[in-house]
């Protein structure tokens, strides 16, 4: 499968550590196969872009949202996790949180996944801000 991906054209694999397993010298790791789409194939798919808030908290283990932030790229995809507590979408690298998605656009959200869709989401720009604080924007892909 890889070989059919790496022509380095209209293919691309990302691949990142899932997990490290000290004990028995193990790591895993996570890839993901995509393809280029068309700007016609674009067009096709409903998204949503959304500016990543409460990025200077601390997550749920006291780390820093900024210092997890920091060790994510443009173009990594993230995930959404709803915080019914907060009533938000959680956003995470995979394992650790960078921030949350608005009230309002996670009702809106919410009303795709009670209509069965499905979200891929990309960090879709990051930067810093005035503060010197790291924000960032994410693209809500719906399926």
């Amino acid at each position: 499968m890889i070989l059919n991906y790496s022509d380095g054209k209209e293919h691309q694999i990302c691949g990142f550590i899932s997990a490290v397993d000290e004990n028995n010298k193990e790591i895993k790791i996570a890839l993901g196969f995509y393809q280029e789409m068309t700007k016609k194939e674009l067009d096709k798919i409903d998204y949503l872009d959304a500016k990543l808030i409460k990025t200077t908290k601390k997550d749920e283990f006291g780390n820093s949202r900024q210092d997890n932030l920091a060790l994510i790229s443009k173009g990594e995809e993230v995930t959404l996790e709803f915080d019914y507590d907060s009533e938000t979408y959680i956003v995470t690298d995979g394992l650790n949180e960078i921030g949350e998605i608005s009230k309002a656009i996670s009702k809106k959200l919410q009303k795709y996944e009670d209509n069965f869709k499905k979200f891929r989401s990309v960090l879709i720009n990051l930067d810093y801000n005035e503060s010197s604080s790291l924000e960032g924007k994410v693209r809500v892909f719906i399926n």
